[in-house]
Order: C-alpha cells, then structure tokens, then sequence
C-alpha cells in the first residue's frame, strides 16, 4: 500500500510503523483518519488512545469502522473474520460510540449497513 501512495502521491511522505507505538510526539498532528482499523483492533485495546495522544487540542479525527448492526449478512461477516482471526470481537454501534466518546467529541455519527462513520474532535478529555 506504501508504494502504491507514493505511485499516487510522488511528493507525499509515507511512513509505516506501529499503530499501538506511533513515532510521533503528543499533538503532532491537527487531524487524523482510519479505514477499517479499528474493528481490527477493537476498543478495548490502545489503539483510539493512541491516535488520542498524536492529535493536538481540538484535532479532529474521522473513522470507518465496521460494527454489529443486525444485518444478518453484514454481521455473519464480520463474526466471520473474528473466527478467522482477522478483526477484534465485534461490537455494536453503541459500544463503538461510547469508546470514542471517552477520548473525543463526536461531532458526527452515521451507520450506513455495517459501517459505522464517526468524526470527532480532541476535547477537554
């Protein structure tokens, strides 16, 4: 995927590392953005905590991440990948909400199937 931005991009800067030991100092950046990450890793791991910590005050933050949402077909997958190993435990949009809400502001929130779109902002938390 690196290479394939910088075919796109030839100026841009890619790095890739870590995403629970980012190499970036508390509020490095002003916003920031995740496909697909997070049902990866789950809420109960460091990974909104960290993407928290590298954005500077009132950053804001825009995440897709899949979630349960009663869609048979949509949540059998999404089971599915747990089984195989591939995604977290899945959680619904709720248990998603009140994660995100713990470290940001959310401004926006929209289910579309089973893809939970959320944009917030690095509040007083």
């Amino acid at each position: 995927m690196l290479r394939q931005g910088k075919k796109r991009l030839p100026s841009g800067q890619f790095l890739q590392g870590d995403a629970f030991a980012p190499p970036f100092g508390n509020g490095s950046f002003a916003g920031g953005m995740d496909w697909g990450m997070l049902h990866v890793f789950g809420t109960a791991s460091d990974y909104l905590a960290n993407l928290h910590r590298i954005l500077s005050p009132g950053g804001t933050v825009a995440i897709g991440t899949l979630v349960l949402s009663g869609r048979t077909i949509g949540d059998r997958m999404l089971n599915l990948l747990h089984a195989k190993g591939e995604a977290a435990l899945p959680e619904s949009r709720s248990d998603v909400e009140t994660a995100f809400s713990r470290l940001f502001d959310i401004d926006h929130s929209k289910l579309a199937g089973n893809m939970l779109f959320l944009q917030g902002r690095k509040g007083k938390h």
